[in-house]
């Protein structure tokens, strides 16, 4: 299959590019840098995807049979400024692509999304797994701009029946070479024997590995899929405590970090994925058996 990747630079797309080429896909990576990844068969091209012009010849050009829109811009702090990159780099440039690909006749899309469309759970809630039955109600600026990025793939799709959409909600994604969030900064900390401070220790997240994450998006690929769209959370297999989570960290490095909590109200992030095992048979890897690959990843990453 002919398969154009774009924000084939960014975190997951290195990931994925390796393991579309290893599945036989013909692909097309997009991005405004090249991906540093070892050398593969793929053909890459350096383009803005606001770029309208540029974007249509791309396509037309390479008349992928499905696109893969990885690319988005996540926020690293609530400014004006990353606002304005997050609406440009999130609805402007899926509104730019998916014109393109009516230009190409393309019909196939995986738009990948995120959890934030939806709101954490409060403690009152009966049931605090999200599923896709839960409406969306982002909290944030880059959950609204990446919902309006999904309606606008909606749309889409509305306007052609042959066209079929997989809008894939991931949960927080670790791993591999990501240096920032909860699991690299508990590692790192309990590494250096320096001691982990939880804001809310007893908030609950279902921590969703990057393995697990490739993983998924290629069994939405090969999954025999109706024309017409699907909404699927791609979670980790825990919902669990930030507490715990630090715990079991502490013990796997035998350290003498300490873990001191503190009193914020928790917030509830667990994510229910049954929905992705009945359609494309997606069950995730258990926690306790990626963390300790990881951990010793990190460590040989650390102490370099």
């Amino acid at each position: 299959m002919k398969v154009c990747l774009t924000g084939a630079s960014g975190y997951i797309g290195q990931y994925l590019i390796k393991e579309l080429v290893r599945s036989n896909h013909t692909v097309l990576a997009i991005s405004r840098s090249k991906p540093v990844i070892e050398p593969i068969n793929y053909n890459f091209v350096k383009v803005d995807l606001c770029d309208t012009q540029n974007i249509h010849r791309v396509l037309k050009t390479f008349r992928p049979n499905l696109l893969i829109h990885c690319a988005a811009a996540i926020p690293c702090n609530d400014s004006r400024e990353e606002q304005i990159r997050s609406k440009r780099d999130n609805i402007c440039a899926t509104r730019t692509l998916l014109s393109a690909l009516t230009a190409s006749n393309t019909f196939n899309c995986i738009f990948i999304s995120t959890i934030s469309v939806y709101s954490n759970k409060k403690a009152s809630d009966s049931s605090k797994i999200i599923s896709e039955r839960d409406l969306v109600n982002p909290i944030d600026f880059y959950g609204l701009h990446k919902l309006e990025a999904e309606n606008l793939c909606k749309e889409w799709v509305a306007h052609n029946p042959s066209r079929s959409l997989s809008i894939l909600r991931l949960s927080g994604v670790h791993g591999g070479n990501r240096t920032t969030g909860a699991i690299f900064s508990f590692v790192k900390n309990a590494l250096s024997f320096e001691n982990i401070f939880l804001p809310s220790p007893y908030s609950r997240f279902s921590f969703l590995h990057i393995s697990d994450a490739v993983r998924a998006i290629l069994m939405t690929i090969s999954s025999k899929r109706l024309k017409g769209i699907q909404i699927l959370n791609i979670a980790g297999a825990e919902d669990i405590e930030l507490v715990v989570v630090a715990e079991k960290i502490i013990s796997l490095i035998d350290t003498k970090s300490n873990i001191y909590k503190g009193d914020l109200e928790p917030l509830f992030w667990g994510i229910s994925y049954k929905k992705a095992q009945k359609d494309i048979g997606y069950i995730p890897t258990p926690m306790d058996i990626w963390l300790p690959v990881e951990i010793t990843y990190l460590r040989h990453q650390i102490n370099k």
